[in-house]
């Protein structure tokens, strides 16, 4: 799948040199920023990307989107598109489809499925404050799919403006494989040290809108852009593809 382009080809020589993933051997994507980042947007492309690729075909993508962004509202007739509340009753059914694929572990899988969860932390805060073992328990099933998924196929998209550790416990954190931050400027110490990275590891001096710092397992760190895009043809593409779909 493609990720993206290197920066340093495009500032340089205007050259679109790409960052590709293997999602069959990294299927877990974290994308974190502050708000305003671009991380909707980012992850709508991204998406288009994966279903264009020969991983997405006939792909099985579950989407919790939360905090109801207006950005994902046009899969709201999707049938794994959950909204609000329903995110519970979403996350309970990705959980148990996951069993089910386990379950039938001897059987070829012909697909991915892929479990997209925007703005997780806020989700799993509002369960908190009205059930504190229920979320721990949310917790517990998140970590176990990303410990044990790779082999089944499966992966979980995650975006949040922190990747703070109290969301990602006994380690869920380090089990993403292509982990992306979105800055604007300079990304602080801490924003930083989430995602595994230092300051060190910065070539540039200030990044802007669609420019992004990856970490990416197997091939280390890039400085990328984003490309950008028509946003009405994307969801169109989306649509189109999901609707082929197991």
């Amino acid at each position: 799948m493609r990720l993206g382009y290197r920066k340093d080809f495009w500032d340089k020589y205007q050259i679109k040199a790409a960052v590709d993933i293997n999602l069959l051997q990294g299927p877990a994507l974290l994308l974190a920023g502050e708000s305003g980042s671009g991380k909707s947007y980012s992850l709508k492309g991204l998406l288009g990307a994966f279903l264009r690729s020969e991983e997405g075909k006939g792909a099985e993508l579950w989407f919790l989107n939360y905090k109801d962004s207006l950005d994902f509202r046009f899969l709201k007739n999707y049938p794994r598109y959950f909204c609000g509340e329903q995110c519970s009753a979403g996350f309970e059914a990705f959980y148990e489809r996951y069993n089910e694929i386990r379950a039938n572990e001897g059987e070829e899988i012909k697909h991915m499925t892929i479990g997209c969860f925007d703005e997780l932390p806020a989700f799993l805060l509002s369960i908190q404050m009205k059930d504190k073992k229920l979320a721990d328990r949310y917790m517990r099933n998140l970590g176990e799919i990303m410990m044990t998924s790779r082999s089944y196929k499966v992966g979980c998209w995650i975006t949040n403006q922190r990747a703070d550790s109290a969301y990602y416990i006994n380690g869920t954190r380090e089990q993403f494989h292509t982990r992306i931050l979105l800055t604007r400027g300079m990304p602080s110490k801490e924003s930083l040290a989430m995602l595994g990275f230092t300051r060190e590891d910065l070539k540039s001096e200030t990044y802007s809108g669609g420019e992004v710092l990856a970490y990416v397992d197997g091939q280390g760190m890039y400085e990328i852009k984003f490309p950008q895009y028509n946003a009405q043809r994307v969801e169109a593409e989306i649509l189109q593809y999901l609707s082929c779909g197991p």
